[in-house]
């Protein structure tokens, strides 16, 4: 999968219109949702974290044993994701850390091994896919899930994106709340949900999105990764889940490293046992959780010629 430079990355400005209603009905599927909750004050990871080969890995946030189980639902593989920064605060040059500097940090998560791991859930690695700063309608001072949903169907509504079951459609949104904001509940510090939304006569869509509030640069990252791996191994709360009725980020809740330069949080690897982050690819764990046995014949028996091996293994 390759990856645009830096240098090119284009972050837009839209202003939509904010007088389409969202059209939403009651539907027979319940739809949960997966937060990032405040970790404790007195959050004491037991043990220090083990390198090994091509990982780092952690003790996980709660006593084992831990279960990993698959509901068979839907799941987020080899899918763009989508930057939506809400507000004109994000074009404020006091505003810390910035869009510039978060996408930066974001494409370097997406373009490297982070997400290596879940190929044992069956996941490919997500590819980044954009970044806009949405300026209005502006956010509201306390938000609830509903803006979220509302946002990322307004966007879809004035052409900006696909339809979810549209050619191109089944995109990883995750929204980045301005400072001045407050998530009304509160509590958390992200969360991912469906947003759905219904068109005359007979079509529902369901679109993925998550939402990280503003904090510093760590926190926000940390978030991030939290809700991208739960949004790509469990999008409708009916796939992969671990004990507890949790989500494979939410037993490694701020259980968090370096990684090429920028924070990210562990997450659970079934495999390992641990909270996991993935420092290098293995092209051994590669070959095992997709499936492929070589049999002596060596990796050109899966492509040949072989153009790199880190794009054979993101590829696998």
């Amino acid at each position: 999968m390759s990856e645009p430079s830096a240098s090119t990355t284009v972050i837009r400005q839209l202003a939509l219109a904010a007088d389409k209603p969202v059209r939403r009905r009651a539907n027979p599927r319940s739809f949960g949702a997966g937060i990032v909750a405040e970790p404790p004050l007195d959050l004491h990871i037991q043990g220090a974290p083990r390198i090994q080969t091509a990982d780092t890995i952690f003790p996980p946030t709660q006593p084992p044993p831990i279960g990993v189980s698959n509901g068979g639902g839907a799941i987020g593989t080899g899918l763009p994701v989508q930057l939506i920064f809400w507000g004109g605060a994000w074009n404020q040059p006091a505003t810390n850390p910035s869009v510039a500097t978060i996408v930066a940090a974001a494409r370097s998560i997406l373009g490297g091994p982070y997400m290596a791991g879940l190929r044992q859930y069956g996941i490919r690695r997500c590819g980044f896919g954009g970044s806009s700063v949405v300026t209005s309608p502006g956010p509201p001072a306390t938000y609830q899930d509903d803006d979220i949903r509302d946002l990322v169907w307004r966007l879809i509504d004035s052409g900006q994106f696909p339809e979810p079951d549209d050619s191109g459609g089944r995109i990883i949104y995750m929204v980045f709340m301005p400072p001045g904001t407050t998530y009304g509940p509160g509590g958390i510090r992200g969360k991912h949900l469906v947003a759905s939304d219904f068109d005359f006569p007979a079509d529902i869509d369901h679109a993925w999105a998550g939402f990280v509030l503003f904090n510093g640069l760590t926190t926000i990252l940390s978030t991030f990764t939290h809700e991208l791996v739960e949004m790509c191994t469990d999008p409708e709360s009916d796939a992969w889940h671990v004990t507890g009725n949790q989500e494979i980020g939410d037993v490694c809740n701020a259980v968090d490293g370096p990684l090429n330069g920028v924070n990210v949080q562990s997450y659970w690897s079934a495999e390992d046992n641990a909270c996991l982050i993935p420092t290098a690819y293995s092209v051994r764990r590669a070959l095992k959780w997709s499936g492929h046995v070589l049999g002596g014949k060596g990796l050109t028996s899966i492509q040949k010629p072989i153009p790199s091996l880190n794009k054979l293994i993101v590829n696998l």
